[in-house]
């Protein structure tokens, strides 16, 4: 048979028996919990990155490179964000930084490397830059997927960006932190909780601790941080005490500017005591906050719970102090919890994490015991 005919029969059949095999492209069904799972599939939940940040990367050619070598990727897509001002581009980096983040190790990074805390705050800055920079763009709609995640992105990279090691305390400290391109200046502004700096011996995420034995643990949606901010022993509190915090960082600068080292940041604190909400750029942000987790990390302590037995039992001399859950506040109305002979403040908690999660008990009422 002539080899061109012999060619050219192969060439008509070819598709024919791939197709045979099976098409290349096609849907197959699934169930709704699994349609679910890959329509959220991101960093967040260690199944890889997006579908939106994959495309993203494919646009502009960085996805095998990122497979290789996500530190050179990242600077490569950072460079294309300095010139091209699309928020699409900004959410990328912070999911991809996110996610190449949570790989790197507690060791000394290599040279011209960031190291794990420097990285999850190159994240947080690129998440914050798309929900709250001042972009040509407008600001990313609520009903975007995106503004969901960046907004968790933002959260999550905070909690590990102050810290030398994961699961370590919190170090909110001031300096000169590196980044992908350029350096990024961190001042601490001034405190907006009421206690003095020297009455906080400690500072813990609240998110590294599971809290147990309240019927809910309340959280309040927002940006920032929640921080369980332990206070030193006092008059009011002879074994120390506990206070919900949220910290956030507020970004001063575009891009371009932080590219080049003429950005800044600053870590401020607030009280989750108060409902508070803060302006960003324009933008009313609410604060994320944690009001159970501090209570019940004070009350992980078995002699707490048993100390009202005890002292009934054994007939001692207890002291009449007024307990403060939280730092007085003028104008709120006190709510003095009284407890029986042989129990103790303690067995007021539950109570206590409930009423303080309604917004307007919260507002109008302090609680004693």
């Amino acid at each position: 048979m002539n080899p061109t005919r012999i060619r050219l029969a192969t060439l008509i059949l070819l598709p024919t028996l791939l197709t045979a095999c099976g098409p290349p492209v096609g849907v197959t069904r699934v169930t709704p919990e699994e349609s679910y799972r890959q329509a959220t599939r991101t960093a967040l939940s260690d199944e890889g990155i997006s579908s939106e940040t994959l495309t993203v990367l494919r646009r502009h050619n960085v996805d095998g490179l990122y497979e290789a070598d996500p530190p050179g990727a990242l600077r490569q897509l950072n460079r294309i964000a300095v010139q091209d001002g699309r928020r699409d581009i900004l959410f990328a980096l912070a999911e991809a930084t996110h996610a190449w983040a949570k790989t790197i190790g507690d060791t000394a990074p290599k040279p011209g490397l960031l190291n794990r805390s420097d990285a999850f705050l190159q994240s947080a800055v690129y998440a914050y830059l798309f929900l709250l920079g001042l972009e040509d763009e407008p600001p990313p709609s609520p009903y975007d997927s995106r503004f969901r995640d960046a907004c968790e992105i933002y959260n999550r990279s905070l909690n590990q960006a102050f810290r030398a090691r994961e699961g370590e305390p919190l170090r909110l400290s001031a300096g000169r932190r590196p980044l992908l391109q350029g350096s990024l200046p961190v001042h601490l502004a001034p405190s907006a909780i009421t206690r003095k700096p020297g009455e906080l011996e400690g500072l813990y995420a609240a998110d590294d601790y599971e809290v147990f034995g309240f019927a809910t643990h309340n959280r309040s949606p927002g940006l920032g941080m929640p921080v369980i901010g332990v206070t030193r022993k006092s008059r009011e509190a002879p074994n120390g005490g506990t206070m919900p915090i949220t910290a956030f960082l507020r970004v001063d600068g575009d891009l371009p500017e932080l590219s080049v080292g003429r950005g800044q940041a600053s870590l401020e604190l607030y009280s989750s005591y108060d409902d508070r909400s803060i302006q960003v750029n324009g933008q009313t942000v609410p604060l994320q906050a944690d009001n159970s987790a501090p209570l019940a990390y004070r009350l992980n302590d078995a002699a707490l719970w048993n100390a009202g037995l005890w002292d009934f039992l054994g007939g001692s001399d207890v002291k009449r102090n007024m307990l403060f859950v939280q730092p007085y506040e003028r104008g709120r109305i006190p709510v003095v919890l009284v407890h029986g002979t042989g129990s103790s403040p303690v067995w007021w908690a539950e109570m206590v994490n409930s009423l303080r999660h309604d917004p307007v008990i919260r507002q109008r009422y302090q609680f004693w015991f």
